[in-house]
Order: C-alpha cells, then structure tokens, then sequence
C-alpha cells in the first residue's frame, strides 16, 4: 500500500519514484505502467520514449502473480 501523502507527492513531481512503486501503481490501476507516462511522450525525446516502450514490455513479460508478490517487499 502507498501512503496518501506519499502518492501526492509522486503526482506533483517531488519525490523520485522506483520502477517498484509505479508498478504498483499500475497495478493498482489496472494499466500498464507506460501508460502512467503516455500522457508525456510529447515531452520526451525519441531515445527516452524507446526506453519506456522496452521498460513496458519488460514489465508485461513478467508473470502476474510473481510481480505481484515481489512489489509487497
């Protein structure tokens, strides 16, 4: 679980935030985790948004259960 508190400051950029947490996030939100960023590809270069596309895809490729479990610790 995040903390409320914690999430709004994700939201307003002042904290940095592990690749954990935004699964989670995504998780919790039933999306993919490049779609937390979707709305901001116009912002990134064409390096960064082929990063994200491969950290999507590595993200999808794990197995449900196992995510899940890992991201409780």
């Amino acid at each position: 679980m995040i903390d409320r508190s914690y999430l709004g400051k994700i939201e307003r950029g002042e904290v940095n935030v592990s690749l954990d947490t935004i699964e989670r996030i995504a998780v919790s939100l039933k999306v993919d985790a490049f779609e937390l960023f979707a709305g901001h590809n116009y912002l990134l270069d064409e390096d960064k948004r082929d990063i994200l596309e491969k950290i999507n895809l590595l993200l999808t490729l794990q197995d449900n259960e196992e995510l899940i479990t890992d991201l409780r610790y």
